[in-house]
């Protein structure tokens, strides 16, 4: 190999590796901005859970001062978790911030369990029920409306509904969505004979 070729060589791979090193930038400064919106999430919910104390309180006075405080001290776990986060975000490797980010998660639910407060999330191909659910947007046409894809979580509690999941809506006609049901319920059939046969 001439000395020509070597020089070429090594050209291409510094640039090969400098491409490389802005992807991998590109993706780390894309999941810290997603990071980011996932924690203003966080703390858009716990307002809103502080809203939803705030209606509480107006209704049961005798409650109000237990309820709070516990709901706080429950919440401000939460918030430590939340701000050591915030801390290590400009030092920290990706894994430790969704790390970080998962058990925030893992504890809100926790919370939301003590506090009775149950999540709404539809899956895609769930019957819209309006009592539950609101519509931000809707495809196709037809009478028959199912759940295409779920913008954000619902939550209710104690049977009341404080906030339906926002979700996006399917139409289809009454025809083709028998056509859908009608293989699910052949598949059905046949599992069910196969398994009395066994």
């Amino acid at each position: 190999m001439s000395l020509t070729t070597l020089f070429i060589i090594a050209c291409l791979a510094a640039i090969a590796l400098a491409v490389w090193s802005a992807l991998d930038r590109n993706k780390v400064q894309s999941e810290l901005r997603d990071t980011r919106d996932k924690l203003t999430e966080v703390r858009k919910m716990a307002l809103e859970h502080e809203s939803t104390l705030g209606r509480y309180r107006r209704l049961r006075p005798d409650e109000d001062a237990r309820l709070e405080r516990e709901t706080i001290r429950q919440l401000l776990v939460l918030d430590d978790h939340m701000q050591r986060v915030l801390d290590t975000m400009s030092t920290a490797d990706l894994d430790t911030l969704r790390s970080g980010l998962e058990l925030i998660g893992r504890d809100l639910d926790a919370t939301w369990d003590k506090l009775g407060v149950v999540r709404i999330r539809p899956q895609p191909g769930d019957v819209f029920d309006a009592s539950r659910h609101e519509a931000v947007d809707a495809r196709g046409e037809g009478a028959v409306v199912h759940v295409d894809v779920v913008t954000q979580d619902g939550f209710s509690m104690e049977g009341e509904l404080l906030r339906p999941a926002r979700v996006v809506v399917q139409r289809v006609p009454k025809e083709e969505s028998r056509e859908t049901a009608a293989p699910a319920e052949e598949e059905t059939d046949a599992e069910e004979e196969a398994e009395t046969q066994s």
